[in-house]
């Protein structure tokens, strides 16, 4: 809460409330999301799209030499080494796993990674919905995912020539 003083005086009270969500990978997403009755079907079809790919398809070296650790900020869920926050991401459960990118790019990869880790990695739902603890905890309540269509959420990763053009 804060007080605010006018130019003339008067005072007046705001109040902000501020609610910080925590990630919880695909799985979480799934067990509404999948083909129950509780929701809309979003998994099924997003897991036939390249969003669903590219992480396991990098590190397994199938899109060459290129793919490296710098691309984990797109490609993963909620990857955020720049901030102090602990929210579940990608990165905060790499460190606690103590899980580091291959230096060899080769088939296995994926397959090596525990389950807990590749639940947070490839693009997913929280690359664009935000954080989904407490969608998911409130049994669904709409108004505590993001829901926008905005060009601005696709461009936070798809704002870069020559391969990420498509916002």
């Amino acid at each position: 809460a804060a007080t605010l003083k006018t130019a003339d005086g008067t005072t007046t009270n705001l109040t902000q409330t501020l609610t910080a969500g925590t990630y919880m990978g695909v799985a979480t997403c799934a067990l509404c999301h999948s083909g129950g009755l509780v929701a809309p079907n979003m998994v099924v079809s997003w897991s036939t799209t390249a969003h669903s790919q590219i992480f396991t398809e990098g590190i397994n070296g199938l899109l060459g030499s290129h793919y490296s650790q710098a691309c984990l900020p797109c490609h993963t869920v909620g990857y955020d080494t720049n901030t102090n926050a602990v929210d579940g991401g990608f990165d905060d459960v790499a460190k606690q796993l103590g899980w580091t990118f291959p230096t060899v790019l080769t088939n296995g990869n994926w397959a090596a990674m525990p389950a807990a880790l590749t639940n947070l990695a490839n693009i997913q739902c929280e690359n664009c919905h935000g954080p989904g603890s407490q969608h998911a905890n409130s049994l669904g309540d709409t108004n505590l995912i993001t829901a926008s269509l905005s060009s601005g959420d696709c461009n936070q990763c798809h704002d870069a020539p020559t391969h990420h053009i498509k916002g």
